[in-house]
């Protein structure tokens, strides 16, 4: 979730229509979030158990 967060204030344009990705200010990600994110996820693949949430 917190990688889908990262860019939530650059998914719309002005006008309130969704932007692409590509189309989204790079500047106006949260780019700690984005940091932090894959920390989170680095952490979460340590370790030989597999769980369904990991998936």
């Amino acid at each position: 979730m917190l990688l889908e967060a990262f860019h939530l204030p650059a998914r719309v344009d002005p006008g309130g229509d969704l932007l692409l990705l590509s189309d989204q200010d790079r500047d106006a990600w949260d780019w700690r979030l984005i940091a932090v994110s894959l920390a989170a996820l680095t952490e979460a693949s340590q370790g030989d158990d597999l769980i369904p949430y990991h998936l």
